[in-house]
């Protein structure tokens, strides 16, 4: 058996080869194998090849072509596996382009072309790391706001020779419902880099357009009533892989016509780094979808109110109903506060009838602090005689006190001329 060396840095093809072959040595390049052969001819497999397991290089030269290069199918290609005789001489140039002047091209498949390495690049440090770290002489450059089109297989390969192609950038069909860009999935070349503008803007200027989908929007990733203080916010805007993402209040009611499937294509700068804020019913305190480009100080956060933002006259959603409790002793009162999924609740009691009109539906939208941090009493309509001790609006920041409570007379409240309750009817019981 001819010597077998692999060219290039060691990678799981040469590991592989390795087991295999025990005999087979890794070299830096084509001049280290050619003086470390000790046969007539030698075996090389360059570390951008896959090999075939059924390839056994055992391949049988006659006397009269020992003089030339034999080179083995790469999938459709003649650029991969070479038997090379021990007095080749091969220039720097043909060895480049895997095109040699005095060659054989034997129809045995004896390799694939290995994958270009695939990155997700989103910033010009990240397109700088994979210029440096990938191990394919092109790779392919895609986007965690994408989603690859199910056709596509990252399986284009250009061959050694192809030297117009290898030193291209090369741009995707990126497929939105309003129209087709190419600002989505690139195949890079290491040997045209791209500057920071063009990775920002995710526009190569020189590059080859294929009429190929590589891509298709992807969904903004969705946290629904999962971001309730201002520190999961802020790990969301560090962790959340997509640039925008949904957060939906857990005291809201998502409108079942609302479509999530927003999306902003890269070119539309404004709207990826702007925030975006949908109706709650009549208020902007519900459904927003935020940008990791533009953080909110917890101040917006808490009020809901934020600077940087873009109103839509969507409603998304509208304000859940405050939680009820009845509430006729202190403990009762405590159990309230601690249990309610609300920021505020209904306080009322087994002892008072609601009014028939009366549909616990009042809401103040998170602009509104002053509205939510009181106690609210609506009027007790007994005959003629009115009282505010029926059916209060209670707020978990300005807890009661035991007093107020038992008497049923919160001393700090806003009241309201609206009747919520009137006289119970007591129950009667026949007792023998």
């Amino acid at each position: 058996m001819y010597d077998i060396f692999f060219v290039g840095k060691s990678n799981d093809e040469y590991q592989k080869l390795k087991i295999r072959f025990p005999l087979a040595k890794q070299v830096d390049n084509f001049a280290q194998a050619k003086q470390m052969s000790l046969t007539k001819m030698f075996w090389v497999i360059w570390d951008d090849l896959k090999l075939n397991l059924n390839f056994n290089f055992d391949y049988k030269v006659p006397e009269w072509d020992r003089p030339y290069t034999h080179v083995f199918k790469n999938g459709e290609f003649y650029d991969g596996v070479c038997l090379f005789p021990k007095n080749a001489n091969v220039s720097e140039r043909e060895l480049k382009h895997r095109f040699f002047i005095k060659k054989k091209e034997i129809d045995v498949q004896a390799s694939v072309p290995k994958i270009y390495d695939i990155f997700y690049i989103d910033s010009w440090e990240e397109y700088q790391e994979a210029l440096t770290t990938s191990t394919t002489e092109m790779f392919w450059m895609t986007g965690k706001n994408l989603e690859t089109h199910a056709d596509f297989k990252f399986d284009m390969y250009f061959s050694h020779y192809n030297t117009d192609d290898r030193n291209q950038n090369h741009a995707f069909v990126h497929q939105t419902p309003v129209s087709n860009f190419f600002n989505g999935i690139f195949l890079c070349s290491k040997n045209k880099p791209l500057s920071k503008k063009e990775v920002e803007h995710r526009f190569p200027i020189h590059r080859r357009e294929w009429d190929i989908v590589a891509s298709l929007p992807k969904n903004y990733e969705n946290y629904c009533g999962l971001v309730t203080t201002y520190e999961q916010y802020l790990e969301l805007v560090e962790k959340s892989p997509t640039e925008l993402f949904w957060v939906i209040p857990n005291d809201v009611k998502l409108d079942s016509n609302f479509d999530f499937n927003i999306y902003f294509s890269h070119d539309n700068d404004f709207d990826r780094k702007t925030n975006h804020v949908f109706l709650n019913g009549e208020h902007y305190d519900g459904v927003m979808l935020l940008s990791k480009h533009s953080p909110i100080s917890e101040r917006e956060f808490k009020y809901r109110f934020l600077t940087n933002k873009k109103d839509w006259d969507i409603v998304a959603s509208v304000p859940k109903k405050y939680d009820i409790f009845y509430i006729d002793s202190w403990e009762e009162y405590q159990e309230a506060l601690e249990r309610s999924s609300t920021e505020m609740f209904w306080m009322t009691s087994r002892n008072i009838a609601t009014a028939l009109d009366f549909e616990f539906d009042i809401y103040f939208s998170h602009h509104n602090s002053y509205d939510r941090g009181q106690t609210h009493a609506f009027i007790h309509r007994v005959g003629d005689k009115d009282s505010y001790n029926g059916i209060f609006l209670c707020s978990k920041n300005k807890p009661l006190s035991k007093r107020e409570i038992e008497y049923r007379t919160p001393l700090e409240r806003k009241e309201w001329d609206i009747v919520a309750s009137g006289p119970v009817t007591y129950q009667q019981y026949v007792v023998n």
